[in-house]
Parts: C-alpha cells; structure tokens; sequence
C-alpha cells in the first residue's frame, strides 16, 4: 500500500463503538508494540481503529510521548559521535520522530475534538417538527409575536 494512501486512511479512521475492544485490556508492552507498528504503519485496520477510538485515545497519545521521549533521550546519548554510522542512524531517527510527532499531533487533535453524537441530526429533526407543530397550534399568537419581535429589532437598528 501506498505512504499516501495509508496517510489518507489513518486520517479517514472513524471508530465506532465496539473497536475499542481489541486493545483495551492489553498490557502496556503489548499496547506499546502496536503503537510502535502503527507508527511504521504496519498495523491491521482492526488495530488502527481501537488506536484511534475515544476511550484509548490518552493511552495512546501517552505511549507516544514516551517514545519520543526515549527517542530524545538516545539522540542526546549520541549526539558527539561523529562516525559515518551515528549520522546515518540519527537521520533515520528524525525520520522516526517526524512520525511519531505526527501520529501524537493526531491523536491530540482527536482528544481536542467534540464526541460525536449519532443522536444529533435525529435531535435537530425533532426541534424543527416540533416548532413547527407549535407555530401551527398557535398561529395566532406566534404571528403576533414575530411581528413584535420583528419591530422591536427594526427600532433598535435604527
């Protein structure tokens, strides 16, 4: 699969109730690896989705951080060495980081985002069926009240 065809999934991911499941109740180490998989993007959509699902999402943006924090701390180690291999192996360390910074970037603007609610179109159809009722049982009077609410805000703009 294609780097920008997997970014595009990753981004597409919308878990749904149940894909939390499946990491849950894993232990840390475990967890950690998937974490590490899915930074190399080598996870199954299956690990992918309980990753990104609300109720794992601190856990994972957790494990996150320590990797960088461990990946920071071995940069410090090796940052005087000078040799051929140390440079090759800090390159590909900032490649590593750059992923790992922004699957946390993910993860932080999942946290960030308001739950979704499956309830809420079903909701905003009530409202608007019920006001409508409501105008239509009370014509009279809400016809009354628009016209007063309506010269009150042409006085005041005036």
């Amino acid at each position: 699969m294609a780097r920008q065809e997997r970014d595009f999934q990753a981004a597409g991911l919308l878990p749904q109730d149940g894909d939390e499941l499946l990491l849950r109740d894993l232990p840390q180490a475990q967890f950690d690896e998937i974490v590490a998989r899915d930074i190399r993007e080598g996870t199954t959509r299956e690990e992918a989705l309980s990753l990104r699902h609300r109720k794992n999402l601190r856990r994972w943006e957790l494990a996150l951080t320590e990797i960088l924090v461990s990946l920071e701390g071995q940069l410090s180690q090796r940052k005087e060495d000078d040799s051929a291999e140390a440079r090759q192996w800090r390159k590909k360390a900032r490649v590593f980081q750059e992923k790992v910074l922004k699957r946390r970037r993910e993860a932080r603007d999942r946290i960030a985002r308001p739950r979704p609610s499956p309830r809420r179109p079903l909701r905003d159809a009530a409202r608007e069926e019920a006001i409508q009722q409501l105008i239509a049982a009370h014509a009279e009077e809400y016809r009354q009240l628009f016209y007063e609410a309506l010269q009150r805000l042409e006085q005041d703009q005036q």
